[in-house]
């Protein structure tokens, strides 16, 4: 979640069950976010425990997948789609080689997934996401294919959701929401393999890369107005540190490798675009101060709802120039780049917006981002990537593949000049973070429809049949 928080403090291994307000007490978002998750955690478990990894009702069981070749074609449509003209629509859709995806209700790894009317799988919000799967490819594809859900939770603000803000605050920001997103894909076997029902269940929710933080500290005794002169962590303000995977892949040295970037900010400075062409950015606002703007040298990345619904990044770019008068920046767009975004005011529906990266990209490498380079020697004191003020990080050698979107946070504080844990209790002459895979984005997956090399067809979606009720004959 890239909201503008103080930190993230739910832990399901503390088992704690509710957040009490006390009276005269500092309230803090991170207690009332705390509280949901809690929540959040109790009930999706639960669903969870009682459906089993994925399932949906009977009596509306979403995400029927129909063909042009299914036989029960016009029967499902007129269940599905009560408009004559959308259900003809998608009829001759089908039986163009499109792919109508049903509406209803399904829950993933106890996440409530619904879809309010069908649609078809070319009108997905993200579509294309791989060249493989396109409607053309999948006509062309010979053998086993397994269509599945794929589920996870997107933060959005007032910018992506216009409805979020209250007109009366003219303009004032306030809540944010995390948003379910799902698209159906399509898997592919890979040599040799068969798919089957099962095989969704075994994509990975996360990449397998590991990073520490360290900010190592001598304490003294705590001044809250000064920044103790031996603290590592030099910064004159408590931050959240966002490192996010911006390319995915391995990491290697070559220009190819996953490359990251980084915010001090959480990763949630972000600015409207009205329009964008070449390389002017006419921008809704430059911020509310000089601290949440935009200046000379930030670095930005390029995003609308259709990279976001994809799960790619954005091309990043550099801000040359910035026109308070007119709102505009000037960007200086990464050596390689093969096409730089361009939007207009009929793009608005997709909302593009600029996000600012805090991290010192450079034109000619890595399009802007920073090269993932995993520790070469197993001594702690070594290997370490500086960000700013003190904190730094490792990625640890795992010869691990890192997912775009997979990101870590490190909550600095002022108070200690230090870091939060956890610490790794191993290392006893410093301070040093330990070594965790990714806190998110979590992406959970459900099998829908399975097409074998040979045989029938099958729907591998999980009925919940209703429970009979008490006294019924």
């Amino acid at each position: 979640m890239k909201g503008d928080f103080t930190r993230d403090t739910f832990d399901p291994a503390n088992h704690f069950s509710r957040v009490l307000m006390q009276q005269g007490r500092v309230q803090l978002d991170s207690d009332s976010n705390e509280q949901t998750a809690i929540l959040l955690h109790y009930l999706r478990t639960l669903a969870s425990d009682l459906l089993g990894p994925a399932a949906g009702p009977a009596a509306r069981l979403g995400f029927g997948i129909l063909t042009g070749d299914s036989g029960n074609l016009d029967a499902t449509l007129q269940a599905w789609e009560p408009d004559q003209a959308r259900r003809q629509a998608l009829r001759e859709a089908a039986q163009g080689g499109d792919i109508v995806i049903g509406p209803g209700r399904y829950y993933v790894n106890g996440i409530l997934v619904e879809n309010e009317a069908a649609v078809l799988y070319s009108k997905q919000a993200g579509y294309p996401f791989e060249a493989a799967t396109t409607l053309e490819a999948l006509q062309k594809h010979e053998g086993g294919l397994l269509f599945y859900l794929d589920v996870w939770e997107q933060f959005v603000t007032a910018l992506e959701q216009p409805g979020i803000r209250d007109v009366a605050l003219n303009g004032v920001e306030t809540c944010g929401r995390a948003k379910v997103m799902w698209a159906v894909r399509a898997l592919l076997p890979k040599a040799n393999q068969a798919l089957d029902c099962s095989a969704a269940q075994g994509l990975p929710s996360l990449g397998t890369g590991r990073m520490r933080a360290s900010a190592q500290v001598d304490r003294g005794p705590p001044d809250p107005c000064l920044v103790a002169p031996e603290s590592q962590f030099r910064g004159t303000e408590n931050q959240l540190y966002r490192v996010e995977v911006h390319r995915g892949g391995p990491a290697t040295p070559n220009a190819n490798g996953a490359t990251f970037k980084w915010s001090r900010e959480n990763g949630s400075v972000i600015f409207g675009v009205e329009r964008l062409v070449g390389n002017r950015c006419v921008l809704g606002s430059l911020g509310p101060d000089q601290r949440l703007g935009l200046q000379i040298g930030h670095w930005v990345e390029v995003l609308d709802d259709t990279l976001v619904a994809r799960g790619e990044p954005g091309p990043l770019a550099r801000v040359d120039a910035v026109e308070p008068e007119s709102r505009a920046v000037t960007l200086r767009w990464p050596d390689g780049l093969a096409r730089t975004p361009s939007y207009t005011g009929d793009d608005a529906p997709r909302h593009p917006l600029l996000r600012r990266w805090d991290h010192a990209g450079d034109p000619r490498k890595y399009g802007g981002a920073l090269a993932i380079a995993e520790a070469e020697s197993p001594d702690l004191s070594e290997d370490w990537i500086e960000l700013e003020d003190g904190i730094r990080i490792r990625f640890e050698r795992d010869n691990a593949t890192y997912r775009s979107g997979d990101y870590w946070t490190i909550v600095a504080r002022t108070a200690t000049g230090d870091i939060d844990g956890p610490f790794d209790p191993a290392v006893t002459n410093m301070r040093v973070g330990l070594a965790r895979t990714a806190q998110g984005t979590r992406h959970y997956f459900a099998s829908l429809y399975l097409k074998p090399d040979a045989g029938d067809v099958q729907d591998c979606r999980c009925r919940i049949e209703k429970l009979p009720c008490a006294g019924a004959p």
